[in-house]
């Protein structure tokens, strides 16, 4: 038989002694927010490095009653803006000595199922990335005190969860603003799926700032998802069942995937540029030649900070930071 020729792990006391420092200074070193000297760091970090020490991250969770691990929940991964987000977000919670478990949910999962079962893994936090609160969310929110629920990117109204998101309702009555500016006369509004507060909020700022300049919302269109080709063919049908002199002038949709399913069906029919366009979120892509797309830039890293220091400290409040307009092309009206 193979004798188990494995070395025995190297502990912090043989580091300290390596070092010349105690153990307690070889703990300080290795977790995060700990004041040490930098040349007691040095040492300890010279001395882990010849014997290969690594931190038992577990035996530190036991005598912290601290993980490390922040759940990030997130349910539409289609979603082009979902993977920009994540990344900064991901990258913060490094940057901080945190990780994420990525929690990805499914249309016929249970976000409370979901949300508990990352509690029982004992995650210093709940980070909920622009996902959809069900009604079985809502009552387990008020019932978790052990650990921060921070809800980004969404609004709700419950007092238990942090909330941090945009101004979708200045967001809103801006573009309003911005349409009528270059000479639209008839309006329509693009939502996603059903039953989110930001579709709310932003509809809302829309057609306030289209009623206090004059004009009102004449048409409503709708997705299932924020799915770029299932909004061009329901743009394309609005195309043809609508004569030209029937249509809008400007079409506000809720994000850039459904202003680009627009612009494509726009594209099929030969009248790119006849409707304005603008979308929300400011993804990378619509600065591509093809769409040079007018779009809504919410403030991500200011409220990804927030998030990140939720899960740090417990002084963080509810915040709705405005975002900005990021002018392109698709906001003009060229040819009708």
């Amino acid at each position: 038989m193979k004798k188990n020729t494995s070395q025995p792990k190297v502990t912090s006391v043989e580091v300290a002694a390596l070092a010349g420092v105690s153990r307690w200074t070889v703990s300080r070193t290795f977790t995060p927010g700990k004041p040490i000297s930098e040349e007691a760091r040095v040492r300890v970090l010279d001395a882990a490095k010849q014997l290969g020490y690594k931190p038992n991250l577990l035996a530190r969770s036991l005598s912290t009653q601290k993980t490390g691990l922040i759940a990030v929940v997130v349910d539409t991964f289609q979603n082009y803006n979902v993977m920009k987000l994540l990344d900064q977000l991901s990258f913060a919670l490094q940057k901080n000595g945190l990780r994420a478990l990525l929690i990805n949910v499914a249309d016929e999962d249970s976000v409370a199922d979901l949300v508990e079962h990352a509690d029982q893994l004992q995650t210093d936090g709940v980070i909920f990335l622009g996902a959809t609160l069900t009604g079985d969310f809502v009552s387990l929110a008020s019932n978790i005190k052990r650990i921060p629920l921070v809800i980004v990117f969404r609004d709700c109204d419950l007092p238990e969860p942090l909330v941090l998101n945009t101004d979708d309702y200045a967001a809103g009555f801006d573009i309003a603003t911005l349409l009528v500016g270059e000479g639209a006369k008839q309006f329509a509004y693009f939502s996603g799926p059903t039953g989110m507060t930001t579709r709310v909020n932003r509809r809302e700022g829309y057609e306030d700032g289209l009623h206090q300049l004059g004009f009102d919302l004449s048409v409503l269109l709708n997705v299932t998802n924020y799915d770029q080709f299932m909004a061009c063919d329901v743009f394309a049908g609005y195309l043809n069942t609508t004569p030209k002199h029937e249509r809008v002038d400007a079409i506000f949709c809720e994000n850039d995937a459904v202003a680009f399913g627009v612009i494509d069906a726009m594209r099929a029919h030969g009248c790119l540029g006849s409707i304005a366009v603008v979308g929300f979120d400011d993804i990378a892509y619509g600065a591509s030649p093809s769409y040079q797309l007018t779009s809504y830039a919410p403030p991500v890293s200011a409220l990804i900070d927030l998030a990140v220091q939720a899960m740090l400290r417990n002084d963080v409040a509810r915040t709705v930071l405005k975002g900005q307009l990021v002018l392109r092309e698709s906001h003009k009206i060229i040819a009708r």
